[in-house]
């Protein structure tokens, strides 16, 4: 019967070591998505600033025509 008992507690321990790891991993996976998120998002928040820049350059020349008068 002990040795049942520790069959059971070995299988349990092995178990709760691989939910570990699995919880460590999808931890791993969240951080990386979340780190290239935050890329994708820099990325574009830099491109919008761009663009609104040009569109104020252009909202001080409405008719397109430049400095060349």
């Amino acid at each position: 019967m002990l040795s049942d008992t520790g069959a059971l507690l070995r299988r349990f321990e092995e178990q709760d070591t691989q939910d570990i790891y699995d919880v460590k991993e999808d931890a791993q996976d969240r951080q990386t998505q979340f780190s290239i998120t935050t890329k994708t998002v820099v990325s574009d928040n830099g491109q919008i600033q761009a663009l609104q820049a040009r569109d104020q350059t252009h909202a001080d020349d409405p008719e397109g025509t430049g400095s060349s008068a």
